[in-house]
C-alpha cells in the first residue's frame, strides 16, 4: 500500500472538513454536550463535526499501515461518538477527552484489520512508536 492514498470522495471529504469543522467553545460545550447525550441529533452532529479535523489529522498519522485512510477516519468518528457517550462535563474539555477515544479506535482498527497475522496490542504499539521515530522495523 502506498503512503499516500487518494480518491475523489476522500478529497471532497477533507475539503468539507476543512471548511466546516470548528472546535466547540466552552459555552457551546456546556450547552451541546448534554443535549447530544440526551439524543438531540443536531447537537450530536455539531459535537462530532467539531472533532472532524482532529479525526482526519490522527487518521493521516496511521496511513500506510494496512487500513485505508477513509476507514481510519470512520473509526475515528466512531471513537468521537464513544467519547460523547462517556464524557462527563466539567472534568476536562471534550476535545481532549475525545482525542483519547479517537486514537483508541484507530489503533484498534490498525491492530486488528491492518495485519494478516494478529500480534499483541503491546507489540503493535512498540512497532508504531519505532516507525514514528524513523527506525527500521521488522514487522514480523
Amino acid at each position: 500500500m502506498s503512503k499516500f492514498e487518494s480518491s475523489r470522495e476522500l478529497t471532497l471529504y477533507f475539503k468539507e472538513v476543512e471548511s466546516s469543522s470548528h472546535p466547540l467553545t466552552k459555552e457551546e460545550e456546556s450547552t451541546l454536550i448534554p443535549l447530544a447525550q440526551s439524543g438531540d441529533s443536531r447537537a450530536i452532529e455539531r459535537v462530532v463535526n467539531s472533532c472532524a479535523k482532529m479525526v482526519v489529522k490522527t487518521a493521516n498519522h496511521y496511513m500506510g499501515q494496512g487500513v485505508p485512510v477513509i476507514d481510519l477516519v470512520q473509526e475515528g468518528n466512531i471513537g468521537t461518538m464513544e467519547a460523547l457517550k462517556r464524557f462527563t462535563p466539567g472534568k476536562a474539555r471534550f476535545a481532549s477527552y475525545a482525542q483519547l477515544w479517537i486514537k483508541k479506535y484507530i489503533n484498534d482498527s490498525v491492530a486488528t484489520v491492518g495485519r494478516m497475522i494478529r500480534i499483541p496490542m503491546s507489540h503493535e504499539f512498540d512497532i508504531f512508536k519505532a516507525k514514528k521515530a524513523g527506525e527500521e522495523v521488522d514487522d514480523l
